[in-house]
């Protein structure tokens, strides 16, 4: 489950993993597949790792989901196909 309120706070449930942590960005597996937040001032209010439930509070942009299947293309490999 994901709830979003007024763009400030980010409720999640079903997360296997934070794989990065920054001001801009929160990389997570979840399980529906990989999950990259956007935002600005990001900050991890709680993450219970044994039932899966995490809180992020900030100025939350864009949700991006990525099944295991899909690939992360950044732009070097994009240029030299």
């Amino acid at each position: 489950n994901i709830i979003l309120e007024n763009r400030k706070k980010l409720i999640l449930s079903g997360v296997t993993e934070v794989q990065s942590l920054e001001e801009d960005s929160v990389e997570l597996k979840t399980t529906n597949g990989n999950l990259t937040i956007k935002g600005d001032s990001l900050k991890m209010e709680s993450y219970i790792s044994n039932i899966g439930d995490l809180t992020i509070n900030g100025n939350i942009y864009a949700l991006v989901y990525l099944n295991d299947n899909d690939k992360k293309v950044g732009f070097f490999s994009r240029l030299f196909k």
